[in-house]
């Protein structure tokens, strides 16, 4: 009876889609001139009587029913297509003469004749006589309306109510001395799902006590696909990551490394040198002991006392990992109703006892499941209707469980309740994995090529669509995906496992996941909607098509799969989806017209050349994504798609505006433009197309007047979110009144979020800006504007959360009208304010009134860059500041005390506002984690109040001598450059260094005195923990006593080191990194080392051919484990030579060859076709490589990048002489150009939101770069 109600819940919310497509225009009109207006009103009161009776199914005790529900679900499929098939004609009809006509499929005007729609009423009579057969009765039809409750409402994830004692137990044990004589020992934590085993150990992983006691922490999600590798990388990067920082964060995420033995010998490496360690494997279902022997070896080379904490379902799993257990039950009855009062009593001012006695009998069949309290409490909260309260409680539902702890029912009470419109788009979610990342965009129109999102008057689909998605979020059907993204974490979505379990569950026979070969024998012939994802390879064969006919939905999420487009085609002429990344190496081709219900086509980043004009008679088509694909040109005719809203074109390849006439694309939501005087380009293109949400437009300077520019009608555009405007920069050529006069004509709609501004050449400003109408941006960006003054205000836009000046050249001050007038002032809510190269901006000034307002109260970053003539910052730093910088603002001098908040701080060539800092000043900053301070010449002490530091940066210091109280920091990474009386102090007066420190980095400076010193570094430092040294500038001949004691040292660094002739790599056991730069004498013949030095990456630069020879041939012979080569600046290199390329081949496990700015380098090494491990191929500024290896290059090789190598630019493109070589690479980069680009990694815009960076990116946040 199950699966008759949910089956008939969904075919509701079909039906609806089908009466909404009988009431459009094109159907009334069609069927009017087609004598057939009788037929299609006949069709739809029958379609209304049978949607009537799927209430009286749903209660049905009939099972029979099962046959008639999927009879119903057939004709409605059927109706749906008819009517796509009458709306064909109807354009046609439109258009009898012209290019449309040419380009519709003339089997949709065709076939449509009274006979067809005959013949589809007989069929829906028989299904309508069938259920008077089964005596189903009218039933008024309640469509539930959705409430959309504020998001703010849901319960935090992570609170933890009740298990107070399993809590203690668990911490104990993590952090009590183990008797076992392993170095780790395993906790797994056992409970039926959604009893809340990953919420406990969240909470125990986040616990201040854990944290402290463990020196690394790693969570992996280990689902129902126990994959070793990934897992095994997954651990890596993120010790890597916890480790070692962003610097290197970029670089781990590439590791990629497909042989076992290589991930298990670095992740040894990694536990040898990380401390104690707590591993958190969640939700593990593999039973396969053998495969966990595996998996767990390297775990014992950490230390002693390390633990993992397994959670799991199945009692197999714990006795393979462990022989204790954590068994976690259902919550106490007090601590279950506690969380169901909170959340279904949320918002409500009182409850009554009647509802609350109801609660407790509701709580007393949720078998003690948080996740199932959390899921019943959303879906009463809102709606404190006793009735409705008891409706829940009687419903029959529960009569499900099939053992005291199922919880199923109570989730499918949670989907019963849904509104109609819901349920096919959470039934959606059953087509991807457990523990799929959603993007929020892409899921949105992927319902809404289903026409799943209901019209809802002047709001359009995307925002229906995202209260669909609230809704669910509110329900607690998804989650939030926590993890930080470059666009946010606000589009992401995931989905608890059990809920997924629900959506199988519902699903039933129209959806159907292939995640092997063998499940290509048993896709049901009433399938529908089909995914196909695994790590396997799978080769779709001619039998596997045959039940596809009905297909709607085609999902390819894995890479490794083989598919006959053309065959598919041929069957599957229903769908309205079809995505295929990565798996193409051949062209489309014209049968891909017979999809003519298509609406969705996701083509990324396959091997297609070009796309056949037959795509642009697919009328129906919305969604076009062909990012990433090899395109030689664009099909003739996409201008004429009138429903395409979202395209794709390939990256850095195509801009939107290439298009001819793209102005006839008035549904399209984002668009980049190039303006053009030629026909078809010209910015009058975007008159009519009123739906764009994100509009960027180039070469403003052809637009000649106001009245020209208003010909694109942007104060129409009521949907657009974010502009950009962009001139090109032609130095002040331009006329400035025409500038003024052309901005003018650009006035955007006053309910834009996102405005950019970049190189406007005017002097006034807009009207549109001065009258302050723009009231609810969030973000603007005005760049290179170097003749405009800000002569406006933009302190009272409530809502500005980011504001960026940059290069505005002729303000020369910024008075009280820029803080805001009237009632708003002092920008209330902006968290982000970067201005810079404001070279002529003398004074920042407020008002008397504003001295009493409160000035950027929720600010987070402030940066003040290269404002060379300003005297002070008038106002209050605000409490909520975490980060800071004044960067080359040498006249800045009027600052106030900052706040204790700030985290992160850099002072560079800003000597005045520096000598305003106190020591007392500075002793308030008690959050203060990192600190740059750079070209401040008098500055001879630091103040001893950085007692929580973590990483210190001092450059271009010359006075700087460094104190014994610097030995009582915990401070981890410290850099001092050009600081010589800093490095004299160090070494002759033998100061201490912190005995923390993980990264030092020590330049001498070209005017440091000290010549010949050679102290044994580690034995006046105790530096046990130090993995990273880095040696600059020093004149001495030897400094091997510098290293020698530092055993746990990995990446070691030296460079213009002009006096070094020897160093001694004896004791230096744990060495992965070498870099040597500019020093002439180091020679290897006076080089000390161990057997096998055992080195993964050795960068080599601005040496001699002597050099580079001899080192070349040190490293292979004492390191067959490197990976990584980087050949740099090496003028005298000019080719291989036999003993050079006998050397490389001596690297049989080398991933990755970097050659670059060796401009006199002729040729590649020979016999780089026999690397069968090289992946990676850079090849920059190497003017005078005339010709690629004569063999070509290895089949592993996945990326290729040529930078500044014109002799190899034209013959390595497509069709070039060399491109044969080339063209089995994946990716293909030419002068930062993607030829080719397989690999699926996001992109960020040109201009970027200004996102708040994370406290491991201090440094980088703040642009300080390595003095080299």
């Amino acid at each position: 009876m199950a699966e008759l109600q949910l089956g008939g819940s969904v075919l509701g919310a079909l039906l609806e889609v089908v009466f909404d497509k009988f009431s459009s225009e094109a159907i009334r009109r069609m069927g009017s001139m087609r004598e057939i207006e009788d037929d299609i009103f006949k069709l739809r009161i029958t379609l209304r009587k049978i949607k009537s009776m799927l209430v009286s199914a749903e209660e049905h005790k009939v099972e029979d029913l099962k046959e008639w529900i999927d009879k119903v679900r057939d004709v409605t499929y059927m109706v749906e297509d008819f009517l796509d098939e009458l709306e064909l004609a109807h354009v046609q009809r439109d258009e009898e003469s012209g290019t449309l006509r040419s380009l519709m499929p003339r089997f949709a005007h065709d076939l449509i004749d009274s006979s067809n729609i005959q013949d589809i009423q007989r069929k829906v009579d028989r299904v309508l006589h069938l259920a008077e057969y089964y005596d189903l009765k009218k039933s008024e039809n309640i469509v539930k309306k959705l409430e959309w409750r504020e998001t703010s409402s849901i319960l935090d994830d992570e609170m933890v109510i009740g298990r107070d004692a399993v809590k203690t137990q668990m911490i104990q044990m993590l952090m009590s001395e183990s008797t076992k004589e392993e170095s780790y020992d395993v906790i797994p934590i056992i409970g039926m799902g959604g009893v809340g085993k990953t919420t406990l150990a969240q909470f125990i992983y986040n616990n201040i006590d854990v944290e402290k006691h463990f020196q690394l922490r790693i969570w992996v999600c280990v689902s129902d696909d126990f994959d070793k590798k990934r897992l095994t990388r997954e651990i890596i990067k993120s010790i890597c990551n916890q480790s070692q920082g962003k610097s290197i964060k970029t670089k781990i995420d590439n590791f990629n490394d497909d042989n076992w033995d290589a991930l298990q010998t670095k992740l040894k490496e990694l536990l040898v040198k990380g401390g104690r360690f707590l591993l958190v494997l969640d939700d593990m279902w593999e039973e396969q002991a053998k495969k966990w022997e595996e998996f767990k070896k390297p775990f014992k080379f950490g230390q002693k006392g390390s633990r993992i904490l397994v959670t799991t379902r199945k009692k197999i799993v714990v006795k393979m990992v462990s022989e204790k257990e954590i068994k976690l039950e259902g919550l106490l009855d007090a601590d279950l109703w506690t969380l169901f009062e909170k959340i279904a009593f949320e918002g409500s001012y009182s409850k009554s006892i009647i509802l609350e006695e109801i609660g407790r009998e509701i709580t007393n069949k949720l078998k003690g499941s948080p996740l199932a309290a959390k899921t019943v409490g959303k879906l009463l909260n809102g709606d404190f209707d006793v009735a409705y309260w008891n409706e829940i409680l009687e419903s029959e539902l529960w009569n499900l469980s099939q053992n005291e702890s199922d919880i199923m029912p109570a989730l499918l009470l949670s989907y019963q309740q849904l509104p109609e419109c819901l349920k096919p788009c959470f039934a959606f979610f059953s087509l991807f994995p457990k523990d799929h990342i959603f993007n929020r965009d892409e899921l949105i129109r992927m319902w809404s090529a289903h026409n799943w999102i209901k019209d809802e008057g002047k709001k359009s689909k995307e925002d229906v669509g995202k209260k669909y998605l609230n809704a669910l979020l509110g329900r607690c059907m998804i989650d939030t995906h926590k993890k930080r993204h470059y666009q946010g974490t606000k589009d992401f979505y995931v989905m608890h496992d059990l809920i997924h379990d629900l959506t199988l569950f519902v699903s039933n026979n129209e959806y159907f996941c292939i995640k092997n070969e063998a499940d290509l024998l048993h896709i049901p012939s009433s399938v529908r909607h089909l995914s196909v994802y695994g790590s396997k390879a799978i080769q779709f064969e001619p039998i596997h098509y045959q039940n596809l006919n009905n297909l709607r939905t085609l999902i390819f999420l894995s890479t490794d799969c083989k598919c006959d487009l053309d065959v598919l085609f041929d069957r599957a002429k229903k769908l309205h989806l079809l995505k295929v990344r990565d798996i193409l190496d051949t062209d489309v081709s014209d049968s891909i017209q017979q999809l003519i219900h298509l609406r969705y086509l996701d083509l990324d980043s396959n091997q297609i050349r070009s796309i056949p004009d037959s795509l642009c008679k697919l009328h129906f088509l919305q969604v076009l994504i062909l990012k990433y694909c090899p395109l030689q040109k664009l099909p003739t005719g996409l201008n004429t798609i009138a429903n395409l809203q979202y395209l794709k074109l390939p990256h850095n390849q195509f801009f939107d505006s290439d298009i001819k006439s793209v102005g006839n694309l008035r549904l399209l939501q984002k668009l980049q433009f190039q303006v053009s005087n030629k026909s078809g380009h010209t910015i009058a293109e975007l008159k009519n197309m009123n739906e764009l949400r994100k509009l960027y437009i180039r070469n403003l300077e052809i637009v000649c007047s106001k009245k020209n520019a208003m010909e694109g009608n942007l104060k129409e555009k009521n949907h657009l979110e974010i502009l950009e405007l962009f001139w090109n920069n032609d130095n002040g050529s331009r006329n400035n009144d025409v500038t003024d006069d052309v901005i003018e004509g650009l006035q955007p709609p006053n309910n834009i979020s996102d405005l950019r501004i970049f190189f406007y050449d005017g002097i006034k400003s807009p009207s549109w800006i001065e009258n302050q109408s723009l009231s609810y941006l969030k973000h603007i960006a005005i760049i290179g504007c170097k003749s405009w003054t800000i002569d406006f205000s933009f302190g009272h836009l409530s809502h500005l959360v980011s504001l960026y000046i940059d290069g505005m050249k002729a303000v020369q001050q910024l008075g009280p009208k820029f803080f805001g007038e009237g009632a708003v002032t002092g920008f209330p809510s902006l968290e982000v304010l970067r201005i810079k190269n404001m070279e002529n901006w003398k004074e920042w000034r407020i008002s008397v009134d504003n001295h009493n307002t409160q000035i950027f109260p929720c600010l987070k970053i402030l940066e003040i860059s290269d404002c060379t003539k300003l005297n002070g910052i008038p106002f209050k730093i605000p409490s909520t500041l975490s980060f800071l910088r004044i960067f080359s603002s040498p006249n800045l001098a009027s600052i106030s005390v900052l706040p204790p908040s700030i985290k992160h701080l850099v002072i560079c060539k800003c000597e005045k506002v520096f000598n305003s800092f106190s020591s007392t000043h500075l002793e308030g900053l008690t959050s203060l984690e990192s600190l740059i301070i750079a070209d401040y010449p008098h500055l001879k002490l630091l103040p001893q109040s950085l007692k929580v530091i973590k990483e210190l940066y001092i450059y271009n210091c010359p006075e700087l001598k460094l104190e014994s109280w610097m030995q009582d920091l915990t401070i981890l990474h410290l850099y001092i450059c050009n600081c010589p009386k800093a490095i004299e102090s160090l070494l002759k007066e033998h100061i201490v260094m912190p005995p923390s420190l993980t990264f030092l980095k020590l330049e001498a400076g070209f005017s440091c005195n000290l010549v010949d010193v050679d102290v044994t570094l580690a034995t006046y430092h105790n530096l046990p923990f130090l993995r990273q040294f880095c040696i600059g500038q020093f004149r001495s001949a030897s400094l091997s006593n510098w290293i020698q004691n530092l055993s746990l040292l990995s990446k070691l660094t030296f460079y213009d080191c002009q006096d070094l002739e020897s160093l001694n790599f004896q004791f230096l056991v744990k060495l992965k990194y070498l870099s040597i730069s500019n020093c002439p004498k180091l020679s290897v013949s006076s080089t000390r080392l161990q057997s096998q030095l055992q080195l993964e990456k050795f960068k080599i630069s601005a040496v001699s051919m002597v050099q580079l020879k001899e080192w070349l041939i040190f490293v292979s012979n004492t390191s067959p484990e490197l990976k990584k080569l980087f050949i740099f600046k090496c003028p005298e290199l000019i080719d291989f030579d036999v003993d050079m390329n006998n050397a490389l081949l001596k690297l049989p496990k080398l991933k990755k060859l970097d050659l670059s700015r060796c401009k006199s380098c002729k040729s590649l090494p020979t016999l780089l076709h026999k690397f069968t491990s090289l992946e990676t191929i850079i090849i920059h500024d190497c003017a005078n490589i005339h010709s690629l290896s004569e063999n070509g290059f290895p089949s592993s090789l996945l990326d290729l990048h040529i930078n500044k190598c014109p002799k190899l630019r034209e013959q390595c493109k497509i069709e070039g002489v060399e491109w044969h070589k080339i063209s089995h690479i994946r990716n293909i980069v030419i002068d930062w150009e993607k030829i080719r680009w397989i690999s699926n990694l996001p992109t960020q815009m040109s201009v970027q939101r200004f996102s708040l960076p994370t406290e491991n990116d201090a440094r980088l946040a703040f642009g300080i770069k390595d003095p080299r």
